[in-house]
């Protein structure tokens, strides 16, 4: 699981595996929220990068597709974040949530330090300021299943220079489009594991209260632009 590689954790010490419910979280009626992902097909150095805007009830703004080149799932998935963050500044969103299901890309992008794909990172940082430095989440891969289908649909088109813009829900994504307008719960196995929860809760995965988790909201490093960071305290 992405997660686990991510926090850097010995699998060893991982708890007995739980089963658990996740869905598409809508953000705040004001608010818009993004979903981002990208697909990779190491052998060929090749991947691509999907994302969704939508409304709190769920309703479809805008969604984008694109082939692209990278040398790591790391890469493609800055690669993603990148550009959908140009296209919001393009159109002008605002008030958004950002959510995806890396949970290494906002600790990269808060680094003071200088991180691989240095280059990408600071595009997106700029890119974050243009809007504002919207809160960035994370949900696991079956609440961020509609970016997940645009990378992987991606990844199979013939052009990296042809990008592929949806103002309308595309014929294949219209039963998932549905699943989570209604807020359909998916089940996945995950792990009690405490330093994972405590990952996860500061990057306000809402399913961290199944855990008993309690977050509490401390000030970050004045160099984090989300300005933000929510500690878990697991309870025993």
């Amino acid at each position: 699981m992405e997660y686990l590689h991510c926090s850097n954790i010995n699998c060893n010490k991982v708890d007995r595996p739980l089963q658990v419910t996740t869905k598409w979280e809508p953000p705040t009626i004001h608010q818009l929220k993004l979903n981002i992902d990208g697909a990779f097909k190491g052998r060929f150095k090749q991947g691509g990068i999907g994302g969704v805007l939508r409304y709190s009830t769920g309703k479809w703004i805008l969604g984008f597709t694109k082939k692209t080149n990278g040398s790591s799932p790391l890469y493609i998935e800055l690669e993603a974040l990148c550009y959908r963050l140009q296209i919001a500044v393009a159109y002008q969103f605002t008030n958004l949530e950002i959510e995806k299901d890396s949970a290494s890309i906002p600790s990269l992008i808060e680094s003071i330090y200088s991180p691989p794909c240095n280059e990408l990172i600071s595009k997106c940082r700029y890119w974050l300021k243009m809007l504002g430095n919207p809160p960035s989440l994370h949900n696991f891969r079956e609440g961020n299943k509609i970016a997940h289908e645009l990378a992987k649909y991606g990844v199979r088109q013939a052009n990296v220079y042809y990008s592929q813009i949806y103002s309308e829900v595309p014929d294949y994504l219209r039963d998932t489009v549905r699943a989570d307008k209604e807020g359909i719960n998916v089940t996945r196995t995950t792990t009690t594991n405490v330093v994972v929860l405590n990952n996860l809760a500061m990057l306000e995965n809402s399913l961290m209260s199944s855990f008993g988790c309690n977050a509490t909201s401390t000030s970050m490093h004045t160099s984090a632009p989300n300005g933000r960071i929510r500690p878990c305290n697991y309870a025993t």
